[in-house]
Formats: structure tokens, C-alpha cells, sequence
């Protein structure tokens, strides 16, 4: 009986594209819950479900960032090693999309904490007031925070499959290109 590979190559390639996403996403989601949790330990304690009996608010935190990161992590890892490695199309090598993956984690960062900044100046909540368990000022902070994150890390992932898809094509080589002529032509 014949296997079948979806990914023409060494799975060692695809397994570091897969593992070296969901990795940076797992330090990322780690050292963003510590400080999260240093601003509102509530945050972890109350707020969340209790989590393989753990009491200590950094712990909690910790063991959240591991569990957060898994289905994220490893789902766009597994996006990007697609994306980056199968079909005709050049690939695209897995230091590209390591890059690209921090790329994305500092920027998602950077946005969610410009998001804090926002709740602790205004006061207010920046998303709908029902997303927010509590109106205390350091958990509209981290609140905003984390729903932020969220947000702009799944939207600049799909930006960052986006830009490998482009990449990909505008490495093209001359004989996958089309040689027919367009329907009809600007110049005369």
C-alpha cells in the first residue's frame, strides 16, 4: 500500500514550520499572560474557570498561555506550512515564515497593548460593555487587552497567509507563467 504525502518534501520542514509557529506563539502567549496577570491577577483567578488545581495567579497564568496557545499555535502553523510549501508554486522557506510569524506576534502586541493604554486613559471599554465581566479600571485594562489580541492576531495571521500566497506567486518562475496575451491591451 502506497502513503500519501500532502507536502512533497522532507517532513522534518513541515514539522519545523508547524512546531516553530505554534513555539513563538506559546512563548509569545506566556510572556503576554505574565504581565497581564501582574496587572489583574483577578484577571486569571476569578474570571477564568480554575485550571489542573493551581493557585498560584503566575502558575495559573502560565498554564493558561500553554493552553491558549495549542489550538492557535499549532492551527496556524499548520496554515502557514500549506500555504508556504504545497502546490507548483515556489516555496517559501521556513525562516520566511518564522520571521513573519514574530512579525505578526509584535505587531498583534503592540496594538493590544495601545488597546490597554486606551481603557486606562478613557476609563471606558473599547469593545461592548457585556464582554466585560467586571468594570474594575484593571480589568477594562486587561480585558482590552487580551480581546485585542484576539483580534488583531487573527487578522494580521490571515494578512500574513495573504502575503506568503503573494510572495509565492511573485517568485513564479517563467515557465508556470501564462504565455497567452491578455483579451486586449491599454496601449494602442
Amino acid at each position: 500500500m502506497r502513503s500519501f504525502r500532502l507536502l512533497d518534501e522532507r517532513r522534518s520542514i513541515s514539522y519545523s514550520i508547524i512546531l516553530g509557529v505554534w513555539g513563538l506563539t506559546a512563548i509569545y502567549a506566556a510572556l503576554h499572560d505574565q504581565y497581564i496577570v501582574k496587572i489583574s491577577p483577578e484577571h486569571f483567578t476569578l474570571y477564568h474557570k480554575p485550571l489542573w488545581n493551581i493557585q498560584n495567579p503566575e502558575l495559573l497564568a502560565l498554564a493558561y498561555a500553554f493552553r491558549a496557545s495549542l489550538g492557535p499555535g499549532l492551527i496556524l502553523g499548520m496554515a502557514c506550512a500549506f500555504v508556504a510549501r504545497l502546490g507548483p508554486l515556489p516555496k517559501v522557506s521556513p525562516r520566511y515564515v518564522l520571521t513573519g510569524t514574530l512579525v505578526v506576534i509584535v505587531c498583534a502586541e503592540i496594538l493590544s497593548v495601545m488597546s490597554g493604554l486606551w481603557a486606562y486613559f478613557k476609563q471606558d471599554t473599547l469593545y461592548p460593555a457585556v464582554w466585560y465581566p467586571d468594570q474594575s479600571q484593571a480589568l477594562l485594562i486587561t480585558a482590552t487587552i487580551q480581546f485585542s489580541c484576539y483580534l488583531f492576531g487573527a487578522t494580521l495571521s490571515l494578512i500574513f497567509l495573504l502575503l506568503i500566497i503573494r510572495k509565492r506567486i511573485r517568485n513564479k518562475p517563467p515557465s508556470l507563467q501564462s504565455t497567452a496575451s491578455p483579451p486586449y491591451s491599454l496601449l494602442p
